[in-house]
């Protein structure tokens, strides 16, 4: 996270990891065969892979996910929707 943006804030929580700008923008919540990267992107809506945030124990803003499952599932995808909550967070 912090390679993508140096600016990101880490919190490591009891059950998630909260990514923090001006305020908490994403969240990954570690799973036994999975990772939930959860997303503020507001009202946006699902497509693709991203869908519903759910069971990640976190803020509610926390709207969207995109579940990583292996190497090949971070990429442009993940990488803009990020950047779209981080956008979001920052104006």
């Amino acid at each position: 996270m912090r390679k993508w943006n140096p600016r990101v804030e880490v919190h490591p929580t009891k059950t998630y990891v909260s990514f923090r700008g001006k305020r908490e923008f994403a969240v990954a919540s570690i799973k036994s065969k999975e990772i939930r990267v959860g997303l503020d992107l507001g009202d946006q809506p699902f497509r693709g892979r991203i869908e519903k945030a759910k069971t990640l124990g976190a803020m509610p803003r926390i709207s969207h996910m995109i579940v990583v499952r292996e190497a090949a599932d971070v990429g442009p995808e993940l990488t803009a929707s990020l950047q779209q909550a981080w956008d979001r967070v920052e104006r």
